[in-house]
């Protein structure tokens, strides 16, 4: 978001344009502890932040699946979409990794690991999803170490 400001004077019939300046509202991260259970998270439903590092990661990417993330990040393995929440409860977590982007070794530990399937987007293009039964008692904590032992099998393919 640019905010430009104005300085209009009345008396002396003066008025000023600021350069503008920019800030951007990033979102806030909400912590829970492993033994919280899912129908307790909340979801992350802002759009629109461009990943950079794996700090931001944080914004995107809610808690039970945030370090899974972070560790694919660090191996060169981009995610697509992730969802660990109060609305998964019944169903799945899942993290959508882009299954074109992986090395040739990825893409098969991608085809044991994971369900195909089509990321949707301006270019549909195939995918991986990566997904975790959640029950009513599912806890962060169950959910994070599954997605953890699923992604520990991939390999490095940072260039």
């Amino acid at each position: 978001m640019v905010l430009t400001w104005y300085t209009f004077c009345m008396d002396n019939k003066k008025f000023q344009i600021h350069q503008p300046k920019k800030f951007e509202v990033v979102g806030i991260i909400k912590t829970y502890s492993d033994d919280t259970l899912l129908s307790q998270v909340v979801p992350i439903e802002e759009g629109g932040i461009n990943v950079q590092n794996r700090e931001d990661l944080a914004y995107v990417v809610e808690a039970p699946l945030l370090e899974a993330c972070q560790r694919l990040f660090d191996k060169g393995i981009k995610t697509v979409f992730s969802s660990a929440n109060q609305k998964d409860v019944g169903y799945f977590a899942y993290i959508a990794i882009d299954f074109e982007s992986l090395s040739s070794a990825n893409k098969a530990i991608a085809l044991r690991q994971g369900e195909e399937g089509m990321l949707h987007g301006s270019i549909p293009r195939k995918g991986i999803n990566l997904k975790i039964p959640i029950t009513e008692t599912s806890t962060l904590g169950e959910i994070k170490q599954k997605a953890l032992s699923l992604v520990d099998q991939f390999e490095n393919q940072k260039v």
